[in-house]
């Protein structure tokens, strides 16, 4: 993808014609032991607002191709150890290689959806809302936002006030509804442009692919020679962690921990001071322990190669992130 390409989607969301339908839509999660679905609904919004978030998204889009070319970002294609780059980037990737597109199937394919509202006490709680232009050629364009509580104000004040009239304010008894400002993504052509990474991941759930790569890493750990004590346990901390398990991805990604061994660890350990312990059982056996779970970002940098020695001033270095040259 070419920062050229974007300029289409910049022409389609700044024009106020040619497209048949505008609808801001709020997607709710519905879970059950056999499914998790998605199920939209459309907010009645007036059209003036409808203008202001469809100029909402070409600002956006013409920002993201400025700094392009002015060369504050660089446009790169998605990956989940991008987000320890240090540089600024946009990300893309094709939307049929998300795991999870074809929960997504009726914002794409259907026309209208019924009406709903951000405050329905008999509904979940918003998961995300899209606003969505449909032009006359029966394409997309999706700009998606996470949904957070405190766009209902309501929730978190104890009375909402207004100036009605006067010099006084007084109390409005309904929810306040923020609209938001920025997106997390915008879909466009079977493409999708990435603009905050964390959000993206949430609301396509990206972390249920993290954790299945930390079981495969899991599985694959017994192949290298590497044993570590509670290893159940272990793994399931790094499970519940939603910043380790991308880092898992990484690892599994990368593959070094499949070229090491206890000898390997074992000097690692020792020479980048790593919070980890080597036991032996009654037998001899050697293995890796963590007393404190708080330290397990040491066995995955472990895993991960991530102990580094510089030529230059032969320091050791544990880094968050690398690229290879």
């Amino acid at each position: 993808m070419e920062v050229e390409d974007i300029e289409e989607w910049r022409n389609l969301s700044g024009r106020d014609e040619n497209f048949t339908t505008r609808d801001f839509l709020l997607a709710r999660e519905t879970k059950n032991p056999h499914s998790n679905s998605l199920t939209f609904g459309k907010v009645e919004i007036h059209s003036s607002i409808l203008d202001e978030i469809q100029n909402l998204v070409s600002n956006k889009i013409n920002e993201v191709i400025e700094n392009i070319d002015n060369g504050y970002s660089s446009l790169d294609e998605y990956a989940s150890s991008n987000l320890n780059r240090d540089e600024q980037i946009i990300q893309f990737l094709n939307a049929e290689d998300i795991p999870t597109i074809e929960r997504f199937a009726s914002l794409f394919n259907e026309e209208e959806f019924k009406r709903t509202q951000f405050d329905n006490e008999e509904l979940p709680k918003p998961f995300f809302q899209a606003f969505r232009i449909k032009p006359a050629d029966g394409s997309n364009l999706i700009a998606i936002k996470k949904f957070t509580l405190r766009q209902i104000l309501g929730t978190s004040f104890f009375a909402n006030l207004v100036m009605r009239g006067g010099e006084e304010y007084n109390k409005i008894e309904e929810n306040i509804i923020a609209i938001p400002e920025d997106f997390d993504c915008i879909i466009y052509d079977g493409k999708v442009l990435i603009l905050k990474q964390r959000n993206f991941e949430s609301i396509f759930d990206y972390y249920q692919e993290f954790k299945e790569a930390t079981n495969d890493v899991e599985m694959e750990l017994d192949s290298t020679g590497i044993n570590i004590y509670n290893q159940d346990e272990l793994f399931e901390s790094i499970k519940g962690n939603s910043n380790m398990v991308r880092k898992m991805k990484a690892v599994q990604e990368n593959e070094y921990y499949r070229q090491l061994d206890m000898e390997i660890a074992k000097q690692l350990i020792q020479d980048f001071d790593l919070n980890i312990e080597v036991v032996e059982d009654e037998s001899g056996n050697e293995s890796l322990k963590i007393e404190d779970k708080r330290k397990l970002w040491d066995l995955i940098k472990l895993l991960n190669d991530d102990a580094l020695s510089s030529e230059y001033t032969e320091n050791n270095y544990i880094v968050s992130g690398k690229e290879s040259r």
